[in-house]
């Protein structure tokens, strides 16, 4: 069958329901269900291994997701100290992940590897600092600016020629942009 309908859950598009319905209410049963969402998923799908880490791309949207939740829910009662760090775990593997395969994305020359420089550079901000962090971070610019040069036109359009996965580059972009704001750090002139 189609590996998208495995793929689909583990994107975490059911954190962003999550994590708002937490803004909006500040009820920590919310955080507390994300927890344990995570919880399992991240016991049933250890580091590359199985089918939710075929995938660069995927596992750079399950680590957007799963930032946006924590970040929204760093308050609850629900987010301990525990449940940081396996955050924190997930944003180690995830980078290490795709800092290790981007060389076939890249090759792809498509919007998996816009995806995966932005899910590197996530990676970067997030991990504890290291020499490992500092390569994602220059590896995810340069992976960048590289297929942005390659597949964006100068009026905008995008090589692809789908409003869907034009929509993906303009929410990876905007992904980045408010990422690097949000922690205070400038981001190259070529974005």
């Amino acid at each position: 069958g189609d590996i998208k309908g495995i793929w689909e859950l583990s994107r975490f598009s059911w954190a962003f329901t999550l994590a708002r319905a937490y803004a909006k209410s500040g009820d920590n049963a919310y955080a507390e269900a994300f927890w344990q969402l995570f919880e399992d998923w991240q016991e049933r799908n250890p580091p590359n291994l199985g089918a939710n880490w075929l995938c660069g791309q995927e596992a750079a949207f399950r680590l957007m997701a799963a930032t946006f939740a924590q970040d929204v829910m760093c308050g609850a009662q629900a987010t301990t100290e525990g449940r940081l760090a396996r955050f924190a775990s997930l944003v180690v593997a995830t980078g290490r992940r795709i800092s290790g395969n981007l060389n076939y994305a890249l090759s792809q020359s498509n919007n998996h590897g816009i995806s995966e420089a932005v899910g590197l550079l996530t990676a970067a901000l997030l991990a504890p600092a290291s020499a490992e962090t500092a390569s994602w971070e220059r590896m995810g610019w340069g992976a960048l600016k590289q297929q942005l040069d390659e597949l964006v036109y100068p009026d905008g359009a995008f090589a692809q020629h789908s409003t869907i996965y034009h929509r993906v580059l303009l929410s990876d972009l905007l992904w980045m942009i408010s990422l690097y704001g949000r922690v205070g750090r400038e981001i190259p002139a070529f974005l």
